[in-house]
């Protein structure tokens, strides 16, 4: 599906049909419907998968493995900053707070 509203219906559309399912994320707009989708791929056997595609970037897994050795000390906040250059015309969900549910911070995370 292409707008985040559609990716919990369509995927328990699909698990309940049979089919595995790799997804995109954000998951879905709510933890409830997260849920539901898990809960789905369970009852059903079927294999659901969410793509981040950012996971196994070298910059991630570097950051990862400096906290996991405690080489930064002992964090206590984050922040994450993240741009994107769209023009108007395709911003589409992301600007869209019907679709967008928790907007870019679920899509990036």
């Amino acid at each position: 599906s292409n707008t985040n509203e559609k990716h919990a219906p369509d995927a328990i559309a699909a698990i309940v049909a049979g089919k595995h399912v790799l997804g995109e994320k954000p998951m879905a707009m709510t933890i409830a419907e997260a849920e539901a989708m898990v809960a789905a791929a369970e009852t059903h056997k079927r294999v659901l998968g969410i793509n981040h595609h950012l996971r196994n970037m070298a910059t991630h897994i570097r950051l990862h493995d400096l906290v996991k050795n405690g080489e930064l000390g002992a964090l206590v906040a984050a922040r994450m900053t993240f741009g994107v250059l769209l023009p108007v015309a395709n911003r589409g969900w992301r600007t869209d707070s019907v679709t967008a549910g928790a907007g870019v911070f679920f899509d990036l995370t």
